[in-house]
């Protein structure tokens, strides 16, 4: 831990010239050198599907596929279509076409994890063996019919609003609010207003979405279950 790679935040009453002078005093005489957070972008790997016998009742499995790195300007579009595959919503085009439709699942979300080279889309959920695979081809389906446009701009202004409602929830956790901002300030050296995400979630189109659904299409699968 050098002040390069570091970034140290605060939220209380001190006001910030304080905690400003407090933080120089603590810090101002560290030293270090200043690191790289220079990566070089993996090579894609080829689609696989992987099985690993473990002593359970029931398959877990993750879907996924490689997409955006975390300062993409696809990062938005991306996580808007996160949410509409698995977010928590119960709404979620997974979770009505594995839980409620078909009882195939208990539980089906997806999420993202952004780094500096790339970042990687999973979808895990948690079946009887025997459906494994229906679920797998469900999950394939649902991901191709959004590369189609199913998606319109009606559905796509709905998922917003449900999206941008989640944020602003969240938002009022101080903690996880205050984490998120630090993160922002340490990986891209400054965080993004509300005012300016809001704007840039609004400006997501129907093509965008159907865009990178088509991109994460040939996704790959790992299996922790019973034997097949």
């Amino acid at each position: 831990y050098v002040p390069g790679n570091m970034v140290a935040f605060y939220a209380g009453n001190l006001g910030a010239e304080r905690v400003f002078d407090i933080i120089e005093n603590r810090f101002a005489a560290v030293s270090g050198p200043i690191p790289s957070h220079h990566r070089d972008t993996p090579p894609v790997s080829a689609p696989f599907e992987h099985h690993k016998t473990i002593d359970s009742h029931q398959c877990h499995t993750i879907v996924g596929a490689r997409c955006c790195r975390f300062d993409s300007p696809d990062r938005y579009t991306l996580a808007l279509l996160t949410n509409i595959l698995g977010g928590p919503g119960m709404n979620s085009l997974l979770n009505v076409s594995l839980r409620e439709r078909r009882g195939l699942v208990y539980t089906v979300e997806a999420s993202t994890g952004l780094f500096s080279d790339c970042g990687a889309l999973a979808i895990y959920y948690g079946c009887d063996p025997d459906d494994n695979a229906l679920c797998r081809r469900l999950v394939n389906d649902t991901m191709r019919s959004v590369a189609d446009g199913y998606i319109t701009q009606r559905r796509l202004e709905l998922a917003k609003k449900q999206y941008l409602g989640q944020l602003i929830i969240a938002s009022e956790n101080l903690e996880n609010r205050i984490l998120g901002i630090a993160r922002q300030t340490l990986l891209r050296g400054h965080a993004t207003p509300d005012n300016e995400i809001i704007s840039l979630i609004h400006a997501v189109t129907p093509a965008q979405i159907a865009l990178i659904a088509a991109q994460l299409s040939d996704t790959s699968s790992l299996t922790l279950g019973p034997n097949k």
